[in-house]
């Protein structure tokens, strides 16, 4: 026995970084395979420390609330933009409205404006152009109350279409 003794220790004499460098890999492998794996929580900086299924749950956790929020977010910008839309809407709508107003008024004052300067200057009304003009500012009336009634009947049914979506 003290003949295999003498050969070891010789070997571990001649090859004795040998044998170290291998004890202390060893002891490092087990060490890692033996060691659950630790990271610092990336979700909360000063918390304490997190194994990869910890991490996962947070992972999965943060990933489905970014969803919730686009979600959310997906449908403020709808409903922004229908916002956006109807005022385009209105404001198209606004303006039309007062071009239309300004028309008739310039036809009226300009038929006024003609009765008045032919009764002034002495010349004789035709009772036919009167009376053809009063029916022209009679039809131009009912036509803008036409597009009116149609503007608002297009805007409630918008609205009700707003509504059930």
């Amino acid at each position: 026995m003290t003949d295999v003794w003498h050969k070891l220790m010789k070997f571990l004499d001649y090859e004795r970084w040998k044998v170290i460098g291998f004890v202390t890999a060893m002891i490092i492998g087990f060490s890692i395979v033996g060691c659950d794996l630790k990271i610092s929580n990336p979700y909360d900086p000063q918390g304490d420390k997190i194994n990869a299924t910890e991490f996962r749950l947070l992972s999965t956790n943060a990933e489905v609330s970014l969803k919730q929020e686009l979600a959310e977010y997906d449908a403020w910008g709808i409903t922004l933009q229908a916002k956006a839309t109807a005022h385009d809407q209105n404001t198209q709508a606004g303006k039309e409205e007062f071009v239309e107003k300004q028309e008739f008024q310039v036809k009226v004052i300009n038929f006024i404006g003609g009765l008045a300067t032919t009764l002034l200057t002495g010349g004789t009304a035709n009772p036919a152009s009167i009376i053809t003009s009063l029916i022209t500012l009679a039809a131009v009336g009912t036509g803008l109350g036409a597009i009116k009634d149609k503007r608002n009947g297009n805007k409630v049914i918008a609205d009700l279409k707003a509504d059930t979506t």
